[in-house]
């Protein structure tokens, strides 16, 4: 009976490696990953174009805001030194009126004294 055993064995195992064979052999072929050539290819194009493109666009769009942002910056200095220079010519304007005024004040007093003193 041990005889008889190995041989059912082999064959059991035979079978079953027979079976995969088969099963390996008549198995439908596994389809092959369908490529969407237009998306790869718009794919690409935007990799490859567009985007750089856009880097190029905005890094463009940087640069002028920088030089407007520095002339910008440059004119406010121009500007804020020449306000400097006419608050301080102002400011002597008035200092000199003041002084002229007092002048007046102190001879109107003595014109006034002289004329209507007597």
């Amino acid at each position: 009976m041990s005889e008889q055993q190995k041989n059912l064995n082999r064959q059991e195992r035979l079978d079953t490696q027979g079976s995969e064979a088969n099963q390996k052999r008549f198995a439908k072929p596994q389809p092959e990953p369908v490529v969407d050539l237009p998306s790869l290819i718009i794919g690409k194009i935007i990799r490859y174009v567009v985007i750089p493109c856009l880097l190029f666009y905005g890094n463009h769009l940087l640069e002028n805001l920088t030089n407007e942002m520095k002339s910008i910056s440059k004119s406010q200095s121009e500007l804020a030194i020449k306000l400097d220079v006419q608050q301080a010519n102002i400011e002597k304007r008035l200092e000199i009126m003041e002084y002229r005024l007092s002048v007046l004040e102190t001879s109107y007093g003595k014109i006034h004294t002289k004329l209507f003193g007597e």
